[in-house]
C-alpha cells in the first residue's frame, strides 16, 4: 500500500466546496456521461472517469470503459496528484514513474499504463475532480487531445454548477407549489387571498421582482397582469418613498414572517394614492425566503380625511378663541388649552397669561378649593357638568360670578381628553337677586302679620293683646282675659306646652320668625289645632321689645290632613313598591306627588313634591316633556317613549300622562307614570345590533351567502351578491333559485344542491361564467337539519378561488419553461416521453426522438460573448417550434441541446422530412445587432416503430446518432441503429 498521498493547501474549502455540489453518491447522469465518452473518443482510449475527490475516497461521477465502478480509495488515484497542479497531468507508462509503479492499478488485473486527468476547476478557483483518461499501453496524447481534454474537463465544471443551480431551482420551485398548498389549506392565508379581489394581490422574489399580480393591482397601474410579472415592485413606488420601501423590504426578507407598511404609488391616472401592505415573506424548509406575498388596499380617502382633520382642528381652534362668548377648553390635568377673546377680555388676561396654567388658578381660595375637591373628579369620571357656581379673580383683583357649563371630548387624533366649557357672567344678575330676597323678607313680615287671630306680646312689661278672633280659637271671653302670658299657657295642651314654649323663646333670643302648630283644650274640653306665626320686633340698638303673631285655627285642616295622610300612606306604600315612576303634576307643572323610585332612580338628595318638573330635572328635559303634558292637561291621554339623558339613571322610558278630571270633568293636573324599558329597550337593541352586525360580517366578506329552502326559493343573500351576480339581495328574497342567478348556473349546481336538500352535507369546485367574466367558485352546501331531522334549508357558501387557481397555473409554468427560450425544458421532457411512447404502443404507430445540437456552440460563446450566445438559444428554438408539427413537442434539454418529440409517423419519411425542414430552417442567417452568424446543426433521430421502449434507451440511441452525425462532418442528421 502506497503512502497516503498529499493534499491541496485549501483542502477544507476544497472539500466543502465539493459537498456543497451535492453530487457525491449520485448517480449516472446523461451529460457526464457524455463528456467522459467524448473523452474516450477523443483520445483514443478505452476508458475514461470522471471523477470526484472526497476524503478518503474518488466517486466515480462517469464511467466508461471499466464496467459499474462506483468508488476507490484515494491514496489507490492517480487524480490525487492530477487535483495538485493546474493543467493536465500526463502519465505516459506508469509502470516506469516512481510515483505510480506500486499502484494496485498498475498491476494486474488491471495493468493500466497510461493516464491523463485534467482537473475539473470550479468559478472559484477549487479543484473538486478530474476527467481522465486511461489505457493499458503506454501512450502520449497529442496536442489537440490534451486542449480537448482540458476543455471537456471545463464544461465539466460548468455542468456541475448548471447541475447545482438546476436543484436550488427545484427546491425552490418545490417550496414555492408547496407554500400556494399551505396558503389554500390555512385558512388564514387564505382569506388573505379572497378577502376582497379590489385588493391590490401579488407574489414576488426578494428581490423585488414581481412574479404574480392580480387584476387589481394591475388595473391600479394601468396594466395587465402579464405586463407586470418580470418587472420590478419598487419601480412603481412614488419616487420619494422608494429608499425607505427598499429597506423595508430588505429588512422584511431576512426571515420569514410578516409585516404591515404604507406608502404611496402612482396610479394609471397619474395621481397619487395611498396604499397599505400586509407583506408576508415566505420561507423554504430551511428558513431562506423565497418569496414575498404582499395585500394592499387604497387608504387615499383615509389619509385625506386625517390630514383634512389636523386642519379641522387649526380652524376649529381660531373659532373657538374668536367665540364672542368667554369660553375655554382644559386637558386631563386641568390645564387650560385655549381661552375665547371674550374670557380674556372679561378678566383683564392676555393669552401668554394663562395657557398652560392650572383653570383653578384664576378662581378665590374657596370656589378653587370646591372645583378640586368636588367638582373636578365628578367632571372627570362623568364628562359633565352644568351650571356650576364660581367666582373668578381679574387681574385687577375683582372677583366675578361665573356659571359654568362643560362637556368632555376625546380627540379623533390622539385619543386624549379634553374640555369645552363656556362660563356665563352672572355678577349682576346675583346683586340683583340678593335685594330681591330682602324685598321678599319684608313682604312676608307684613303678609304674617295679617293673619287670623293676631297677638302682640310686650316683651318689657309682659302684656299680652288679643284680637277677638283668639277668643274663638281659644275659647273663653274678654272679661276673664287678664293680658298675660298664663292665658295662653293654660290652654295649651299639656304634651304640646314644653315644646311650645322652647320654640318661643328660642325665636326671641335669636330674633327670628316662628312659625309652630301645636293643640289646646277648651273649656268644654274640645282639642284644637292651631297654627302660630309670630315675628320678633327690636329697638334700634338691637334689643327685642315686642312679638307680633297670628295664630290660626287648623282643625279641619289638621283633620283632614290625617285622613288624607293615611290614604296617601296607603297609596305611597301601593307606589313606592310598584317598580315604576308614579306622580301628580299640577297645572303648574309642579309635583304633588312622587313615589320613592323617583329618589332610587335619579340619587335625589330631598323631595321634590313641591317642585316644578323644570326645577327637578333641568330645562332641556322639560322642554322634551312639556307638548305631551300640556296635551294631558288639555284632556288627551299621552304613550310615548323617551330617551333620558339625566346622568346614572334609566336610559329608555315609557311614560303614560292622564288626565285628572274631577266629578264635574274638570282636569286638576296629570297622573304620570314611567317604567324603565331599558332592559327591554337593550335586548331589541342588541337583537338589531346582531342582525346588523351578521349582516355587515356577510356583506364584508368576499364569500357569495345565501340561504335556499326546501322550495329552492332564496331566502338571504349577502351583499356579495351584487358584486358578483349584479343580483339585489333585498328583491331575490322567495324568488326561485333559477330565476335569481340563471339556468345555466343553477344547472351547474341542481345536482348538488338536491344532495344537500337531503340533508347532504357537499363541497365542490366549479368553474362559472359570471357576468362575462370565468370564475373558479369553491362551493360548500351545508344542510340545515334540525333536533327533528327535518331539512329547513340549505346554507351555501361559494369562495371565487380564480387567483389561487392563476397563481397555481403560473408556478407549475415556472417549474417546466426554460426561461431563456420558452420552451418546455428537461422536466417537462421527462413527462412527455413516456406518454408519447405509450400512445404509439397503444396506437401502432410510429413516433420519433430528434436530438440536435448547435454546431461549434462552444466557440460562439467564447469569441462572441455569452449574450450574443442567448441570442443564438433563442432564435434557435424559435426556428424548431416553427417547423414542427402543432402536435409534435419540443424541448430544450440543457445548454445548446434541444429534443423534438415526434408522434403518429408513417415511417421514418416522414421524420427524415421534418430533420430536413429544420436544418435548413437553421442554415439561415442569424442576425444579431452587430453580427450575421451562419448556424449550423447536428441531429440524431431515434425511430421507434411502435414497441415498447424505455425513455433512457431511445434518448441514448439518439444521442448516438446525434455523434455520428458530428463525425460525418456536422450540419447533418442520421438515424440511430435499430436493435
Amino acid at each position: 500500500m502506497q503512502a497516503r498521498p498529499p493534499v491541496t493547501g485549501n483542502e477544507s474549502q476544497r472539500l466543502a466546496q465539493l459537498r456543497g455540489l451535492e453530487v457525491l453518491d449520485t448517480g449516472p447522469e446523461f451529460i457526464f456521461d457524455a463528456l467522459a465518452k467524448t473523452a474516450t473518443e477523443v483520445c483514443g482510449t478505452p476508458i475514461a472517469l470522471l471523477n470526484l475527490v472526497d476524503t478518503d475516497r474518488l466517486w466515480i461521477k462517469a464511467c466508461i470503459g471499466i464496467g459499474n465502478v462506483r468508488q476507490v480509495q484515494r491514496e489507490e488515484s492517480f487524480c490525487t496528484h492530477a487535483i495538485l497542479q493546474d493543467e493536465l497531468l500526463e502519465v505516459e507508462d506508469a509502470s516506469e514513474d516512481a510515483r505510480f509503479f506500486k499502484n494496485p492499478q498498475v498491476r494486474p488485473p488491471e495493468n493500466i499504463r497510461f493516464y491523463a486527468g485534467a482537473p475539473i476547476t470550479l468559478p472559484d478557483g477549487h479543484v473538486v475532480g478530474t476527467l481522465c483518461v486511461l489505457d493499458r499501453k503506454p501512450k502520449v496524447l497529442d496536442a489537440i487531445q490534451r486542449s480537448t481534454l482540458s476543455n471537456l474537463a471545463a464544461i465539466a465544471a460548468q455542468a456541475l454548477v448548471m447541475r447545482k443551480k438546476a436543484l436550488e431551482l427545484d427546491r425552490i420551485n418545490a417550496s414555492l407549489l408547496e407554500e400556494a398548498n399551505t396558503i389554500n389549506s390555512r385558512e388564514i392565508l387564505y382569506q388573505a387571498i379572497v378577502e376582497d379581489q379590489t385588493d391590490l394581490i401579488s407574489l414576488a422574489l426578494p428581490n423585488g421582482e414581481l412574479t404574480f399580480v392580480n387584476h387589481a393591482y394591475a388595473a391600479h397601474f394601468g396594466k395587465q397582469p402579464a405586463q407586470m410579472v418580470g418587472t420590478n415592485l419598487i419601480d412603481y413606488v412614488l419616487e420619494f418613498d422608494r429608499p425607505a420601501v427598499k429597506k423595508y423590504l430588505a429588512d422584511l426578507c431576512k426571515e420569514p414572517g410578516a409585516s404591515n407598511g404604507e406608502n404611496r404609488m402612482q396610479s394609471a391616472g397619474g395621481d397619487t394614492r395611498w396604499i397599505a401592505w400586509v407583506n408576508r415573506a415566505i420561507g423554504d424548509a430551511t428558513g431562506k425566503v423565497i418569496g414575498l406575498h404582499s395585500v394592499g388596499r387604497d387608504i387615499t380617502d383615509r389619509k385625506r380625511i386625517e390630514m383634512d382633520l389636523q386642519a379641522t382642528q387649526v380652524r376649529y381652534r381660531s373659532l373657538y378663541e374668536a367665540t364672542p362668548a368667554m369660553m375655554h377648553s382644559i386637558d386631563q390635568e386641568g390645564k387650560l388649552l385655549f381661552v375665547s377673546d371674550k374670557w380674556l377680555q372679561t378678566l383683564g388676561y392676555e393669552r401668554i397669561d394663562v395657557i398652560g396654567h392650572l383653570s383653578t388658578e384664576f378662581m378665590t381660595l374657596d370656589s378653587r378649593v370646591y372645583a378640586q375637591r368636588e367638582i373636578l373628579p365628578t367632571f372627570f369620571e362623568t364628562g359633565v357638568c352644568e351650571d356650576v357656581p364660581y367666582q373668578m379673580v381679574c387681574k385687577d383683583g375683582k372677583v366675578v360670578d361665573v356659571l359654568l357649563s362643560a362637556v368632555l371630548q376625546r380627540s379623533e387624533i390622539d385619543n386624549s381628553t379634553h374640555s369645552l366649557a363656556v362660563l356665563e357672567d352672572v355678577t349682576e344678575r346675583n346683586a340683583i337677586r340678593k335685594n330681591l330676597r330682602e324685598k321678599e323678607e319684608r313682604l312676608e313680615l307684613a303678609t304674617t302679620a295679617n293673619e287670623i287671630g293676631i297677638w302682640e306680646l310686650d316683651l318689657i312689661s309682659g302684656r299680652l293683646e288679643w284680637t277677638d278672633t283668639m277668643f274663638a280659637i281659644f275659647g273663653g271671653s274678654r272679661e276673664e282675659f287678664s293680658n298675660s302670658l298664663s292665658d295662653w299657657s293654660r290652654r295649651v295642651h299639656p304634651d304640646d306646652l314644653e315644646s311650645t314654649e322652647q320654640a318661643f323663646e328660642l325665636s326671641i333670643q335669636t330674633l327670628s320668625s316662628m312659625n309652630l302648630d301645636f293643640r289646646v283644650i277648651r273649656a268644654d274640653g274640645s282639642v284644637r289645632y292651631v297654627n302660630a306665626r309670630a315675628v320678633v320686633v327690636n329697638d334700634t340698638s338691637g334689643k327685642p321689645t315686642r312679638v307680633i303673631g297670628t295664630n290660626h285655627d287648623i282643625t279641619d285642616r289638621k283633620l283632614a290632613a290625617q285622613a288624607l295622610s293615611y290614604s296617601e300612606k296607603r297609596l305611597r306604600t301601593i307606589s313606592d313598591n310598584l317598580p315604576v315612576l308614579i306622580s301628580h303634576i299640577d297645572k303648574d307643572y309642579r309635583y304633588t306627588f312622587a313615589n320613592r323610585h323617583y329618589q332610587t332612580w335619579y340619587s335625589l338628595s330631598e323631595n321634590i313634591e313641591g317642585k316644578t318638573v323644570a326645577e327637578v330635572f333641568g330645562d332641556e328635559v322639560f322642554k322634551k316633556v312639556e307638548p305631551r303634558m300640556t296635551a294631558a292637561l288639555n284632556g288627551e291621554s299621552m304613550a310615548f317613549e323617551l330617551v333620558s339623558e339625566i346622568p346614572n339613571s334609566p336610559k329608555f322610558l315609557m311614560v303614560h300622562y292622564i288626565p285628572d278630571r274631577d266629578a264635574d270633568g274638570v282636569i286638576h293636573g296629570v297622573f304620570g307614570m314611567v317604567q324603565d324599558r331599558t332592559e327591554k329597550h337593550l335586548a331589541r337593541e342588541r337583537l338589531k345590533d346582531s342582525e346588523h352586525q351578521l349582516r355587515a360580517i356577510t356583506d364584508g366578506l368576499p364569500v357569495l351567502i345565501s340561504y335556499i329552502d326546501p322550495d329552492e326559493r332564496v331566502q338571504f343573500m349577502n351583499a356579495t351578491a351584487r358584486d358578483w351576480l349584479g343580483i339585489d339581495p333585498n328583491t331575490a328574497k322567495n324568488k326561485p333559485l333559477n330565476e335569481v342567478i340563471g339556468d345555466g348556473l343553477y344547472q351547474q349546481r341542481k345536482d348538488q344542491l338536491h344532495s344537500a336538500l337531503n340533508g347532504q352535507r357537499i363541497e365542490f369546485t366549479v368553474v362559472s361564467k359570471v357576468r362575462d367574466q370565468t370564475k373558479h367558485l369553491q362551493t360548500t352546501y351545508i344542510p340545515d337539519i334540525r333536533e327533528s331531522g327535518e331539512v329547513k334549508g340549505v346554507f351555501a357558501l361559494s369562495t371565487d378561488v380564480t387567483a389561487l387557481k392563476l397563481a397555481e397555473s403560473e408556478l407549475q409554468r415556472m417549474v417546466l419553461m426554460d426561461p431563456l427560450t420558452g420552451l418546455p425544458n428537461r422536466r417537462f421532457f421527462d413527462q412527455k416521453l413516456p406518454e408519447a411512447i405509450a400512445r404509439s404502443v397503444r396506437t401502432g404507430r410510429s413516433m420519433a426522438v430528434l436530438f440536435l445540437d448547435i454546431d461549434h456552440f462552444k466557440s460562439i460563446n467564447d469569441s462572441l460573448g455569452h449574450g450574443v450566445g442567448d441570442s443564438v438559444l433563442v432564435e434557435f428554438s424559435n426556428r424548431v417550434q416553427t417547423q414542427v408539427r402543432a402536435a409534435d413537442f419540443a424541448a430544450r434539454l440543457a445548454g445548446d441541446e434541444f429534443v423534438v418529440i415526434l408522434e403518429d409517423l408513417n415511417g421514418a419519411n416522414e421524420a427524415e422530412t421534418v430533420a430536413l425542414k429544420l436544418l435548413a430552417a437553421i442554415r439561415k442567417p442569424m442576425v444579431t445587432p452587430e453580427n450575421e452568424l451562419f448556424v449550423t446543426s447536428s441531429m440524431g433521430i431515434a425511430l421507434n416503430d411502435a414497441k415498447s421502449i424505455s425513455p433512457d434507451e431511445l434518448i441514448h440511441r439518439a444521442d448516438k446518432a446525434l455523434y455520428r452525425s458530428k463525425k460525418i462532418g456536422r450540419d447533418t442528421y442520421s438515424f440511430a441503429e435499430t436493435t
